[in-house]
């Protein structure tokens, strides 16, 4: 059950990894996307099975915990979707200054801290 954080993890390094396979084909063409060593299908592919799984997980996590409302899977739900503008275009928040740190500080570190009580002492039932 405790795998959906590290598969949510993956999807937004793999997204980012995407999103950024450009401009590291120029600084670190070694890497797996931009070398290709991993196809596109294969990244899409990979990217989808990490999200659908962290969520899986995260509703699974909620059945678990005996909640009323889905809480831990719309945590991961937003999470997921604070990492995809973080990443991708048009919105690309990391290039967006203190707003993308934002972003990334709410879904890698905030998300954690708000989510763990719930599973833990059933506090959102």
């Amino acid at each position: 059950m405790l795998m959906s954080g590290p598969c949510l993890t993956g999807y937004t390094q793999t997204i980012n990894d995407w999103y950024d396979r450009d401009i590291d084909a120029i600084n670190e063409p070694y890497r797996p996307i931009p070398s290709g060593a991993i196809s596109e299908n294969e990244v899409i592919t990979q990217i989808w099975v990490l999200l659908l799984a962290g969520l899986g997980l995260g509703a699974l996590l909620d059945v678990w915990a005996g909640h009323d409302f889905p809480i831990i899977f719309y945590l991961a739900l937003g999470g997921s979707l604070l990492s995809y503008i973080y990443s991708a275009p048009p919105l690309k928040l990391k290039q967006n200054g203190w707003i993308g740190n934002f972003a990334l500080g709410a879904s890698y570190i905030g998300l954690p801290w708000v989510g763990w009580p719930g599973v833990i002492w059933n506090s959102y039932s």
